[in-house]
């Protein structure tokens, strides 16, 4: 099942829909290389590229919080370091175990759960502060 980006998941600003509409193409690479059975090299290579476009995005939240004087930032940079912490948890079980069954369904669900409710609940916090600022 394809992890489907909205219109309803816009944050209003450009920069940062163009990178979580990336993030959601990344996740669907991640869950069709899960699911069709790649092994392990292929699919640890697809997670790091997935972390690595997720921890470019959080860098660049976190700045342009930082240009604008976010007083949310802090707590929003500890809700990414535990998504992080969370992937990285996962990451290193693969690279240990291999793609076991349990771990990549766990892997998908915190995927499909926590990168929307983060992006409406959180960042729209954030790009609201931003658009009420201007």
């Amino acid at each position: 099942m394809e992890f489907t980006w909205n219109d309803n998941l816009s944050v209003g600003i450009e920069e940062i829909d163009q990178q979580h509409k990336n993030i959601y193409e990344v996740v669907n690479m991640f869950l069709k290389s899960a699911s069709s059975g790649m092994g392990k090299i292929e699919i640890a290579s697809t997670l790091d590229f997935l972390i690595k476009h997720i921890e470019d995005h959080f860098c660049a939240e976190e700045e342009l919080m930082e240009q604008h004087s976010y007083p949310g930032l802090s707590d929003h940079k500890a809700e990414h370091d535990e998504f992080k912490e969370t992937i990285f948890e996962l990451k290193e079980m693969l690279d240990v175990v291999g793609p076991s069954l349990s771990m990549l369904s766990k892997l998908s669900r915190i995927l499909r759960n926590w990168i929307p409710t983060h992006i409406e609940e959180i960042d729209k916090q954030f790009a609201d502060f931003i658009h009420n600022k201007s």
